[in-house]
């Protein structure tokens, strides 16, 4: 059975289908189980030599490109571990972008400045999320389809947390940046 509304049945869902209902405790305890065999059907490699055929359906690479030397040779590389009609997917951000306010909020636009020194000082090719395209034809691969999105939100929006600990987060790399440039 693919999908299933009863949490009674000893095996009610075969892989890839979904359980459906209540979250009962029963359903828990299969989703649980759900999971578990997921996970343990996963296979997980950081290797560069794969086996041929290549083994994946899919890779997906989140914040992985703008660390690389060589984000084109990487995407090469993952596609070469993706079997033929494969899923091949990064989520990379465009760090070359500066994010704006409306009304202009000062203390942003400085909090922008020194964050956006210390990642273009850590980070090779921080301009990747605006360079995808060139860098899957350079890969000699197809055109990537391409989803921009940008966070907005008012006064209470989660964006000022995460910029505070992402700010506290590189105060270690900030003070030696400045220590450097003064020294």
């Amino acid at each position: 059975m693919r999908n299933a509304c009863s949490a009674n049945a000893p095996r009610p869902v075969s892989r890839g289908g979904n359980v459906q209902g209540s979250p009962t405790r029963s359903a828990r305890s299969i989703r649980r189980r759900r999971v578990h065999e997921f996970w343990a059907a996963a296979t997980f490699a950081s290797d560069d030599a794969f086996p041929e055929p290549p083994p994946f359906d899919a890779a997906i690479g989140r914040y992985v490109l703008h660390h690389q030397p060589d984000p084109v040779a990487t995407i090469r590389r993952v596609a070469a571990a993706v079997r033929q009609g494969g899923i091949i997917a990064f989520h990379e951000p465009a760090g070359h972008i500066s994010g704006l306010t409306l009304p202009v909020v000062d203390l942003y636009v400085k909090l922008e400045r020194c964050l956006s020194s210390v990642f273009d000082a850590m980070l090779p090719h921080r301009d990747i999320g605006g360079r995808l395209i060139a860098c899957f034809e350079e890969a000699r691969l197809p055109t990537p389809h391409l989803i921009w999105e940008s966070i907005a939100g008012g006064h209470d929006s989660p964006l000022w947390r995460l910029l505070a600990m992402t700010y506290q987060s590189l105060l270690p790399q900030i003070a030696l940046a400045s220590a450097a440039a003064d020294g």
